[in-house]
């Protein structure tokens, strides 16, 4: 466009196209890994009408790639290395140069490819990252020195590889004197929590009361152990508008929180004594067992509970339960129906103990029911029969306490027990039920355990299991928190955990690494951890002691880190395992028979179909190109973990056949794809096994290492599990 001195104005067009007769590709992988053995293309085209004739050359760092071809290799004074092959470009026709490497050092490769003809040039350059080969590792150790009185000890041995980098090992060992720091960190979750329906209500002070009971009765001063931080005040729920620092332990507030909870818990009580979710709700057997099972517990240790409230609340259980023909209700054979028939038991038991109903021993009693329940305890789970255990040894019959020891001892028979970390646990982790939450049914079982079987040796175990298994402070929802809470107190009232007065010391290989001393004034105080320097873990391997002194259990914990460079880098990992798998998928055509009819005769015709069949790939086999390769990831959890990372480096020749990141559905809902690894991110991981797959397509010759599988929970750093490594080649 322009304009000339009169003013004219003119507008011009051009079309220019331009075309690149000889032109020079370089085929490379996305990245590179340490001690990768892969082959590079460079492919030279002529568009000309009539062949020509020139050089290729690639230029490359000698420090980071060994050529691994026939050619001769010249080099300068830069460090770099240069190729060149002679070349015959055929009129319209191309020619490709395979040039073979290893990959001998770690940091950015720069290649620089460049083709001379006598008519035309061309040249490419393209920088390529080469990742270390190897894993930052973690090995745990976690147990519990749990003889209450008198000196003990408990040790753990591991192993440092010779391939690791000194400078990143590192010991941390974690010393607690009792599960109520725990217990007292989750408090504050069931206070604030913001709704009200009656579970929250109930939950949210009969805990708080009944810790706060314990504390006072061995004599700890509640004033010490106060939030550190200004909390929210549920509105209306302490009777003001306003926002004040909540001391959960200040007398005055427990006081106004017993006043108001009974309060609100009265008012949302039915006419005929029974309580459902929410004020006005038909009345639930079990929020309504709920109820009184939770007030009967703080009744018990002092805390004033109206009895009227109470007696109400259990002889509505007494109507619904009690009289039935339970051999003609067929449909109470079934779960849930039995699972809440124990609730009613526990919480009419307890209230008969208390003596705020009778239990009567004749046919229109409370024993029929409980003889009922034994009869069907096989399908009870765990969580049942620590109800029903519980119920039977509050009985006055004799026989029923024989039969309480009878359901403790098949506890270990239902979902869950003892797992491979040490830990003992029940349930199922993943249910969100009133009768098989792994959570709850964890808690009841301590317990029943406690109280019926306290000699249990696997009863620290069970407390380990729950203490592991918190989401930050506190578990999954309020009736889950609270159960734990009420349950670690019966657990700290019959140990004496509370009156703790130990030292401990901390032995690495025989030599003191560091000391620990706590008593019952320091105890919500004190934190025990105790760091090893690197240059104490040498390569080899090595065992950690821990001696305590004095009154009370010691919980401890410990993490090894390093990074290890071993070949292969076995597999490893705390409270989470993983195992990585890879096959080839083959496309073929099987012969399938199916009948039709026709004319009202029955034909059988033989068709064909596709099916994808898994070939399992061993370390170090080799695939074509093109191939495609699913990789297979199994992953263990001890526990179910929120906020999970899984990720799967891939190995350099190869590309995932998906192409977009996003969510992907299931378990392990949203993936990300990167150039160099597959990341996975689980909002919530669940107990047990679990699967995922990925599927990539093999595109560049070569021998390509992988590293580890790598699995962490985000927020709980120390939760983390590696597969091993392997080699994929290609040709």
């Amino acid at each position: 466009r322009g304009i000339d001195s009169q003013g004219r104005t003119f507008e011009a067009r051009v079309q220019l196209r331009t075309r690149r007769n000889i032109r020079l590709r370089l085929a490379t992988t996305r990245f590179l890994r340490e001690g990768d053995e892969v082959v590079f293309s460079l492919v030279a085209s002529n568009q000309f009408d009539a062949a020509v004739s020139g050089r290729v050359h690639l230029d490359f760092p000698l420090a980071l790639l060994d050529y691994r071809g026939q050619a001769s290799v010249e080099t300068d004074n830069s460090k770099r290395g240069s190729l060149s092959f002679p070349v015959d470009l055929p009129a319209k026709g191309e020619v490709t140069f395979d040039v073979p490497f290893a990959v001998t050092g770690i940091g950015e490769v720069h290649l620089i490819a460049m083709i001379a003809t006598p008519r035309e040039s061309d040249g490419i350059e393209r920088s390529l990252s080469v990742l270390p080969y190897g894993l930052e590792r973690l090995l745990g150790g976690a147990g519990i020195v749990a003889d209450i009185d008198g000196p003990s000890s408990d040790s753990w041995t591991f192993a440092i590889p010779e391939l690791s980098d000194p400078e990143s090992r590192s010991l941390t060992v974690d010393l607690t004197p009792s599960a109520a720091i725990a217990l007292i960190e989750s408090l504050p979750y069931l206070v604030r929590y913001p709704y009200g329906c009656v579970e929250q209500t109930l939950n949210r002070f009969v805990p708080a009361l009944v810790v706060a009971e314990l504390l006072k009765e061995t004599g700890v001063d509640l004033t010490e152990i106060l939030p550190e931080r200004p909390a929210q005040i549920p509105v209306g729920f302490w009777g003001h508008l306003d926002e004040r620092p909540l001391e959960l332990f200040r007398p005055e507030d427990l006081s106004h929180l017993l006043e108001v909870g009974k309060s609100k818990l009265q008012r949302a009580q039915n006419g005929d004594g029974s309580w459902g979710w929410w004020r006005g709700y038909d009345g639930d057997p079990y929020i309504t067992a709920l109820v009184v099972e939770h007030l009967c517990t703080a009744k018990e240790i002092g805390v004033p509970i109206d009895d009227n409230v109470l007696r109400a609340g259990a002889q509505w259980l007494v109507r619904h339960a009690v009289g039935r023909d339970f051999d003609g209700e067929l449909d109470i054979y079934e779960r849930p129906g039995i699972e809440e028939l124990t609730w009613v038991t526990r919480a009419l038991l307890h209230a008969g103990r208390l003596q705020l109903i009778p239990i009567n021993d004749d046919s229109d009693g409370l024993y029929p029911l409980l003889d009922f329940l034994y009869k069907v305890r096989d399908r009870l789970g765990a969580q049942g029969k620590s109800l029903f255990a519980l119920a039977l040894h509050d009985s006055d019959r004799g026989a029923d306490h024989e039969r309480a020891r009878v359901l403790i001892g098949s506890l270990y028979d239902t979902e869950g027990g003892q797992d491979r970390f040490g830990t003992v646990h029940f349930g199922r982790n993943n249910a969100y039920s009133w009768y098989d939450h792994g959570v709850e049914s964890t808690a009841w079982a301590l317990r029943a355990l406690i109280e019926i079987s306290p000699e249990d040796d696997r009863i620290p175990r069970v407390v380990r299991w729950l203490l592991e298994n918190r989401a930050g402070s506190h578990y999954d929802s309020t009736r889950s928190t609270a159960t734990v809470a009420l349950a670690l107190t019966a657990y700290l009232r019959k140990t004496g955990e509370l009156d703790c007065d130990l030292s401990a010391e901390v032995l690495l290989d025989g030599t003191s690494v560091g000391t620990f001393e706590v008593d019952r004034k320091s105890l919500f105080s004190k934190r025990g951890r105790i760091t090893v320097p690197a240059h104490l873990l040498e390569a080899g391997e090595h065992t950690v002691e821990i001696h305590r002194s004095g009154n009370g259990p010691l919980y401890w914990s410990s993490m090894v880190e390093f990074y290890s460079r071993e070949d292969p880098v076995p597999a490893g990992g705390n409270r989470v395992e993983i195992a990585r798998r890879a096959y080839r998928l083959v496309d073929r055509k099987v012969p399938r028979t199916e009948k039709y009819i026709r004319e009202g005769q029955t034909i059988d015709r033989t068709v064909e179909e596709w099916i994808t069949e898994r070939q399992p790939l061993p370390e170090g086999a080799v695939v074509a190109a093109g191939d495609r390769v699913l990789v297979e990831i199994e992953v263990l959890s001890a526990n179910t973990f929120r906020y999970v990372k899984l990720e799967n480096p891939k190995p350099a020749g190869f590309e995932t056949v998906a192409s977009q990141s996003g969510f992907v559905g299931g378990v392990y809902g949203y993936r990300e794809l990167r150039d160099e690894k597959v990341v996975w991110f689980v909002s919530r991981l669940p107990e047990g096994p679990s699967k995922v797959e990925i599927e990539l397509r093999a595109e560049r010759d070569g021998r390509f290492r992988i590293v580890p599988a790598t699995i962490e929970a985000m927020y709980l750093p120390h939760v983390r599990g590696n597969s091993t490594s392997g080699t994929l080649g290609i040709d």
